[in-house]
């Protein structure tokens, strides 16, 4: 038996990406044959947007915006100097990696049953459980972090 829980903001990413897959297969299919697309154009693009909040941010709601974001994530925070296995380079060069792990399954159910427990996605599980090691390596209120939110939109 399969228990399948989803948060509405869980239905509308899912809504989403059905869509945005059904139209890439379809754009990418029309795109090989030289076939126009069979997309709307977007009644705006990101330079409008850019134009916009540019336009926006001017005189008191710049002075405003600012002033609410400087108090938020306050000032002075130092970097945050995690335990490493092997010391840092002297200049920083931005190379990544990603490590992928696969976790021992009764850790995964504890997971999975915690998530549920609180009402939570497994995201938020894991997210507050990086915010408790960041808060463990830094003074209290010595680190801040958040989560993009799509929901926000220009009016």
């Amino acid at each position: 038996m399969l228990l399948l829980t989803l948060h509405p903001h869980c239905i509308r990413c899912l809504v989403r990406w059905a869509s945005s897959h059904k139209n890439s297969r379809s754009c990418t299919t029309r795109s090989q044959k030289n076939d126009p697309s069979p997309l709307p154009e977007l009644p705006i693009q990101y330079a409008d947007f850019a134009v916009w909040q540019r336009q926006w941010l001017q005189g008191g709601v710049l002075d405003e915006q600012l002033s609410y974001w400087k108090r938020q994530l306050g000032s002075g925070l130092a970097g945050l100097e995690l335990p490493t296995d092997r010391a840092r380079p002297a200049v920083q060069t931005y190379h990544g990696a990603r490590h992928q792990i696969l976790l021992p399954r009764k850790l995964a159910g504890a997971l999975a049953n915690l998530s549920r427990r609180e009402q939570v996605t497994l995201f938020v599980t894991l997210l507050a459980a990086f915010k408790v090691l960041l808060h463990r390596h830094t003074a209290p209120g010595g680190h801040r972090g958040g989560i993009p939110d799509r929901q926000s939109q220009p009016k």
